[in-house]
């Protein structure tokens, strides 16, 4: 994914290892889907981004969500622009606080 955030030789708990991760208001161009992947991860933002295909190169990931959330909590995905021909509509949850992982708009595709 563009952003990776994985923590590496942690302990897991209740608790999530890392927090406070804010991601707003920038321009991602990608020649693949995903573009998020977080484990373990609490209150983290990814708002107001816009992601646009890039075609410079053939997608090869075989992962195909766009974002990715493992044993996280208290996630807000909101007001991101998809750009037409983004790939990576989809959205893989496990684990952590379902619950409290709130996404709106991240499947709606637009010019741009």
């Amino acid at each position: 994914a563009v952003i990776t955030v994985s923590p590496e030789g942690a302990k897991f708990g209740p608790e999530p290892y890392h927090r406070g991760i804010r991601i707003e208001n920038n321009r991602f161009d990608v020649f693949d889907a995903p573009v998020l992947w977080a484990k373990s991860a609490g209150d983290l933002t990814f708002v107001g981004n816009t992601v646009r295909p890039s075609g410079r190169y053939q997608p090869w990931h075989w992962n195909r969500e766009g974002l990715t959330f493992l044993g996280c909590r208290n996630v807000r995905v909101e007001q991101n622009r998809l750009a037409t021909g983004f790939s990576g509509t989809k959205v893989r949850i496990e684990g952590g606080q379902p619950e409290s992982i709130k996404i709106s708009g991240w499947n709606s595709v637009s010019d741009g």
